[in-house]
């Protein structure tokens, strides 16, 4: 006979998924850990195949996630970036860093690749920062914070009603 049908298992509590076409079939997991995929085919004849099992690995993603002081004064705020990001069943230094602090007036100093990094900010904004973690199995992702606790820098000022005084 000739193939008719592929019964596919991915190991994630789905259930059995059946299809009559032997194209390409793509399927997203929910959480990370090893699955048991397993596949078999029948024929026109309605012969059933043995079980074809190959363990994929599905790799965490990292959770990226940082702080910054609730507040910052012009002129030149100097905002200190506290990174927080983790990445499941893996320590923190496995992650690699790509920050961009939003502020493109700022040239080549507008990215870093620090852990914790800080960035001088001329303008009140708003900015959007964002961080790129990337885990040691090159597993991506970025996470994007509105910095908007920069204030202007105050004038001090006062007035007399007399200038010379004896």
């Amino acid at each position: 006979g000739t193939l008719t049908g592929w019964r596919w298992d991915f190991a994630d509590g789905a259930g059995i998924i059946s299809t009559t076409s032997a194209g390409p079939l793509t399927r997203t997991f929910a959480t990370y850990g090893t699955y048991n995929v397993k596949l078999n085919v029948i024929t026109s004849n309605n012969c059933v195949s043995a079980d074809k099992i190959i363990p994929v690995v599905v790799k965490p993603l990292a959770r990226p996630n940082f702080s910054f002081p609730a507040i910052s004064c012009l002129p030149n705020a100097n905002v200190q970036f506290t990174n927080l990001s983790t990445v499941p069943n893996a320590a923190p230094n496995t992650l690699s860093y790509v920050w961009d602090f939003g502020d493109p007036a700022s040239g080549i100093v507008n990215t870093s690749t620090a852990v914790d990094p800080a960035h001088v900010y001329v303008n009140m904004g708003p900015y959007s920062v964002k961080l790129t973690a990337t885990t040691a199995d090159g597993c991506i992702q970025d996470t994007t914070i509105i910095l908007n606790t920069l204030h202007p820098q105050p004038i001090a000022s006062f007035t007399t009603d007399v200038i010379d005084v004896c």
